[in-house]
């Protein structure tokens, strides 16, 4: 092959998440796994990150890029770095599974748009509020339990300072 010819095409494949009965067709474009809205498979768990994977053709294969910080798995393993993806390979991505094919999609899988995520920029903003209550001033995470523990003490506090106004009158 001479330096300017074009590289090897990949093959059709396309990933299915049997959870939802989608899939997703992979095309020369990265396909973009994470929770920001604008990737082609937006994951709705907090755990995964915002651009979390990416799949690409190189060299006439399909590949796997580890991107998020809180790790991607390839059947059950935890992937380092660039991985190439072979018929089967199960992706792990927080708690959502999709399964790398290039077979022809059996009955009762249907093709998945950016469009069926319509709902992405809700979960986007949700996720947002969620990350600034379970922050500290410090960017570290602290658990949600204790924003609740704090609220129902305030609330006591006041019950009883309210009772004990009511009781000197």
């Amino acid at each position: 092959m001479t330096q300017g010819a074009e590289a090897e095409a990949c093959s059709t494949a396309h990933l299915v998440e049997d959870r939802w009965s989608s899939a997703y067709l992979l095309t020369e474009v990265p396909l973009r796994i994470g929770r920001d809205a604008s990737s082609e498979v937006v994951v709705r768990d907090a755990t995964a990150s915002r651009r979390h994977a990416e799949i690409r053709c190189e060299g006439g294969a399909w590949v796997l890029h580890a991107m998020g910080s809180s790790g991607t798995r390839l059947n059950g393993r935890q992937v380092g770095g660039p991985t190439m993806l072979a018929e089967g390979d199960v992706i792990e991505v927080a708690a959502t599974r999709l399964r790398f094919t290039k077979k022809e999609l059996p009955e009762g899988i249907t093709p998945a748009t950016h469009a069926s995520v319509s709902n992405a920029a809700f979960t986007r903003e949700t996720t947002e509020i969620r990350e600034r209550l379970t922050l500290d001033g410090f960017g570290r995470q602290r658990p949600i339990l204790s924003i609740k523990l704090y609220l129902g003490i305030v609330v006591l506090l006041m019950a009883l300072v309210t009772l004990v106004l009511l009781g000197r009158r």
